[in-house]
């Protein structure tokens, strides 16, 4: 996606007074990491597919800025918090979904790091009908009994607030 940015003729280096071409297929893409059933289920024939896929480039288009999207990405290429993660000492809470495409389970990696937080609580839901890939975080209806017993399960306040 950054080189699509990156390789658009109108990006000029970041200087554009409109966005470049091809940035409206990074927008987009945005929504790759959706359920691939929610898809489906919204958008059944190809004639809804492509209605869904012009309302959802619209609304990614809507405010979005080409450089702002290439600092996003590229933020990302040399980060890794999983050193520090040892030095955290407050309560952590994790929620991913079983189909999480931007984040996927599959790979281990949240979990193999998650070990490394004294006070860590990692949690994978799994696949149902109210999830939605990536965007389960949206849906609180799908995390919110992780949160209520994570809450529960805090302890005291030793200030006593």
């Amino acid at each position: 996606m950054a080189e699509l940015i990156r390789h658009d003729p109108a990006w000029n280096n970041g200087n554009y007074d409109q966005s470049p071409s091809l940035y409206k297929y990074v927008a987009a893409g945005n929504d790759l990491t959706e359920s691939p059933v929610r898809i489906q289920e919204e958008a059944p024939t190809m004639e809804a597919a492509k209605a869904l896929y012009d309302k959802r480039l619209a609304a990614s288009m809507k405010g979005g800025d080409a450089d702002n999207t290439l600092y996003e990405i590229e933020s990302i290429y040399d980060y890794s918090p999983e050193a520090d993660l040892p030095k955290i000492k407050a309560h952590v809470l994790l929620i991913n979904n079983a189909e999480d495409f931007a984040d996927p389970p599959t790979l281990g990696t949240v979990e193999r790091a998650f070990k490394k937080i004294a006070h860590g609580t990692y949690v994978l839901t799994p696949y149902s009908k109210d999830t939605h890939g990536h965007f389960t975080h949206y849906y609180a209806a799908v995390w919110k009994p992780y949160l209520v017993k994570f809450v529960a399960g805090l302890p005291a306040d030793p200030a006593g607030k």
